[in-house]
């Protein structure tokens, strides 16, 4: 009788162990996931800064040379009704 009481604890402590070492490698796996997100989280924000950044240097890129051809166009305009007179 003695001999069941103990092989039942040991049973009961050998299964407590399992699954408290794997409830530690789950722990250590998500705290890395949630560090890796924090990290991809970050990233994404840099790159929708850069996005950003470029969209409207493109559009200042495109609005100069919008201002520089329409200048010229008025320009020519003006010197060809000029010759015209």
């Amino acid at each position: 009788m003695l001999r069941k009481i103990i092989f039942i604890l040991l049973i009961g402590i050998a299964t407590q162990f399992v699954f408290s070492s794997k409830g530690v490698s789950y722990g250590e796996s998500l705290s890395s996931l949630e560090g890796r997100i924090k990290e991809v989280e970050a990233q994404n924000q840099e790159l929708e800064i850069d996005i950003a950044s470029f969209s409207s240097c493109h559009k200042i890129s495109e609005k100069s040379l919008e201002a520089v051809y329409g200048l010229s166009m008025q320009s020519s305009n003006n010197f060809s009704v000029a010759l015209k007179r």
